[in-house]
């Protein structure tokens, strides 16, 4: 077994060289032959053209024969090989099974012609060079390896189902453009090097046709899915969670995930039905993004609006003198989109504010990264905005303090460069909040007391000046005229007033101030 011992020799080594991966035990020619959980769910029949079929792989041999079994049977052995062995990348790219024309059944299953075995050994070569050069896995748990793995697929490879190699975990991590087959069997290749159980599934999508993801099985036993391909978006260096670790009836952007897919073949797993527990944003990390395509930005006219993108927070905006430099920008440069990553960290810059973060910004057209704002035309045209309040209750946000710029609440920065911003808030004082809503408390109190009193010096002036109204009625006849009273404050009425214009008591306007009418005048 020449490949195998290759292949072996090659995950020790992948092993050994990057110090970044811990694992508890050794991974030895034993327990890679034993790990084989596509291969379990197998008849023994079943079992005998597998292992028949797994020499014949690993020795470049061009065909292997077929008895005694269906078509469904075959080719969940062709199945079981695909996904117990991503390593036999080359394997559903070269075979086929073929029938006997006289009975219907499988009677082989064989290449179209000869394999290049240097060739597919040297591939083997090179996708553990690329391993060792482009990833950098890292975790103590089962779950941040997972994360990690995931990660780095997402970072460095492109969805492309174009290439000759795109079906392979050779086109995944030694080309870094792949289709779904390729980001399974990557993963799963490197999942196998860590020791845990994983393994590659296909079926159909309801949406998107035929579909590769895989499944693993974690600590406590259980097996979740895991769809890369779906969480790598199209921005660069980025990588979403919506498919890590969950279970058949997690609901996903796609909706729940065990129902719009259809399974070729489970080879007896179970998976949960609900998600592994895991925060994939621990200590205050977090990555959101944005794409923009030419399309859109070159045909809507801003005016004296403004584009906008909340990223976790953080804004990003455009006005139209920016909408035309990056429309100009991406033109130059012959880009369909414009990405916009933001990453958040706890920051631990010594700043004179409270509650900082660290803001990270990439921008990229289509794959590439820009470094320098200036060279597209666009320094100082982009404005990034920070959030508009504190994600910790203690602090409040009444100026911004950016890398030693300050902001006023809800202000913004025009970028100028790329990099990593710190932006830090006021702490919020309670004593003297408290404080000052007392104050604001007494001023209030003070101002009502001080009209009351003065409305009482009124009334008593009033009652004082005028004579004293009889207790028959609220007229007095003086000087040949009458005149009314309030019957409240006492303070005199004119003939016109329909209320009092010192206490605001209501008037009784029946009663005449005419001297003739002998019911005005006092007895």
């Amino acid at each position: 077994m020449k490949n195998r011992a290759i292949v072996i020799a090659l995950l020790m080594v992948f092993i050994v060289t990057v110090p970044c991966i811990s694992i508890e035990s050794d991974l030895d020619a034993g327990s890679y032959e034993e790990y084989r959980p596509a291969y379990d769910s197998l008849s023994p029949a079943q079992k005998t053209l597998y292992t028949n079929l797994e020499n014949a792989v690993d020795h470049f041999r061009t065909s292997v024969k077929v008895s005694g079994l269906s078509l469904d049977e075959t080719r969940d052995v062709y199945y079981a090989l695909y996904s117990d062995f991503p390593e036999f990348y080359w394997f559903e790219e070269s075979y086929s099974i073929f029938y006997n024309p006289n009975t219907g059944l499988p009677s082989e299953i064989k290449t179209q012609g000869p394999l290049d075995s240097d060739k597919l050994l040297k591939g083997i070569e090179e996708i553990g060079d690329n391993i060792r050069e482009k990833f950098n896995i890292t975790g103590d748990t089962t779950a941040e390896k997972l994360q990690s793995i995931q990660q780095n697929l997402a970072f460095n490879i492109v969805y492309d189902k174009t290439t000759e190699n795109c079906g392979s975990m050779y086109g995944a991590i030694v080309e870094g453009k792949a289709k779904c087959d390729g980001y399974s069997q990557a993963f799963q290749f490197i999942c196998k090097a860590l020791d845990i159980p994983c393994v590659t599934l296909t079926g159909d999508v309801n949406t998107e046709g035929r579909h590769a993801w895989n499944t693993v099985q974690m600590d406590n036993g259980k097996w979740y899915y895991v769809d890369v391909t779906w969480d790598d978006p199209k921005c660069p260096e980025m990588v979403e969670y919506d498919y890590f670790l969950i279970g058949s009836e997690t609901s996903t952007p796609t909706g729940t995930f065990s129902k719009n897919r259809t399974v070729d073949h489970d080879f007896g797993i179970t998976v949960s039905s609900t998600a592994y527990t895991f925060d994939p944003y621990p200590n205050g990390f977090w990555m959101d993004y944005f794409s923009a395509g030419y399309d859109t930005l070159s045909k809507k006219e801003l005016k004296n609006e403004y584009y906008y993108w909340n990223l976790h927070g953080v804004q990003i905006r455009i006005d139209e003198t920016a909408r035309k430099a990056l429309v100009s920008a991406m033109l130059h440069n012959s880009s369909e989109y414009w990405h916009v990553s933001v990453r958040t960290y706890k920051s631990s810059t010594p700043v004179e504010s409270t509650d900082l973060k660290d803001y990270e910004i990439r921008m990229y057209f289509d794959d590439y990264r820009i470094t320098d704002l200036n060279s597209q035309g666009l320094n100082g045209l982009i404005k990034f905005v920070p959030p508009a309040s504190s994600s910790e209750p203690d602090y409040v946000p009444e100026y911004y303090s950016l890398d030693g710029i300050s902001l006023d609440k809800g202000g913004s920065l025009d970028l100028k460069n790329l990099d990593r911003f710190t932006v830090g808030y006021v702490e919020r004082d309670y004593i003297s909040v408290i404080v000052f809503i007392i104050i604001v408390a007494i001023v209030i109190s003070l101002f009502v007391w001080y009209r009351q009193r003065s409305a009482r010096k009124v009334r008593a002036a009033y009652q004082a000046y005028v004579p004293q109204y009889s207790s028959t009625g609220p007229l007095q006849q003086t000087a040949g005229r009458s005149i009314r009273y309030c019957t409240q404050c006492g303070a005199s009425l004119n003939d016109e007033d329909s209320f009092c214009r010192y206490c605001g008591k209501l008037i009784d306007r029946s009663q005449s101030f005419d001297n003739n009418n002998e019911t005005n005048k006092k007895e």
